[in-house]
């Protein structure tokens, strides 16, 4: 009888044991490292080194957390998020109407696409070397000209009418 008791004894005692060796790894499991610096990943968020509040929908900007349902970061800056917003350099914009062409917000045009910071139409135009050129049957481009690659050839940036 007496073995009874010391088995029930050392069981319940490697029971309470085990117990909390697993309570420890589930609160162990929910630490993560920031800046060397240990925090519940649940509730906080690390933004640039800095262990922050997590509140809902969190997202990084740099060091600052920001709810990415309702703002978007730009270039560092959290912004106010509208329907189709999209980035351009450290604004925002709505991509459906708008196109962003090197670092400019500009209105968007059917078939619109950019050369460096300006916007046109893909389909009457061509962009050249920089260039915005109006576009032959058969446009290709020869350094920031066109030329209508089924007559002319390029050759090392001048067009010509017969092989290089």
């Amino acid at each position: 009888m007496k073995w009874l008791f010391v088995c029930v004894g050392i069981c319940l005692l490697y029971a309470i044991v085990a117990n909390a060796s697993a309570e420890e790894a589930k609160v162990r499991n929910r630490r993560a490292l920031c800046g060397g610096k240990s925090y519940d990943y649940r509730f906080r968020v690390c933004c640039g080194g800095k262990i922050l509040w997590k509140g809902n929908g969190a997202s990084c900007c740099g060091n600052r957390n920001y709810d990415y349902r309702f703002r978007v970061c730009c270039g560092g800056n959290i912004l106010w998020k509208g329907s189709g917003s999209s980035c351009c350099g450290n604004r925002n914009y709505d991509y459906r109407f708008r196109v962003c062409c090197g670092g400019n917000i500009l209105w968007k045009g059917s078939g619109s696409s950019c050369c460096g910071n300006r916007n046109y139409d893909y389909r009457f135009r061509v962009c050249c070397g920089g260039n915005i050129l109006w576009k032959g049957s058969g446009s290709s481009c020869c350094g920031n000209r066109n030329y209508d690659y089924r007559f002319r050839k390029c050759c090392p940036g001048n067009v010509i009418k017969s092989w290089c």
